[in-house]
């Protein structure tokens, strides 16, 4: 999800001002998870497969064509299994 900036923080002080989770910190938590996957080269568990099969699915992800080619061989590596 594309947000502007101050979108971002109005949405982020609504939801902490509720005591809930912010977007910023699940967007995070996100990447960080992905970006962990793409170093270890490997799916471990079915949360994981499908935080990358949703990735792929996006038709706006801006993933450069390598982390594209190289997620779609993690897919078929997991579904080999």
């Amino acid at each position: 999800m594309d947000v502007d900036a101050e979108t971002l923080q109005q949405v982020d002080a609504d939801l902490s001002a509720n005591g809930l989770i912010t977007l910023s910190v699940l967007r995070y938590r996100y990447w960080t998870k992905i970006a962990g996957i793409r170093k270890r080269g490997r799916i471990r568990n079915e949360l994981e497969y499908h935080m990358i099969s949703g990735l792929l699915a996006d038709t706006e992800n801006e993933l450069c064509e390598e982390d594209t080619e190289l997620f779609n061989q993690l897919l078929m590596g997991y579904e080999s299994r």
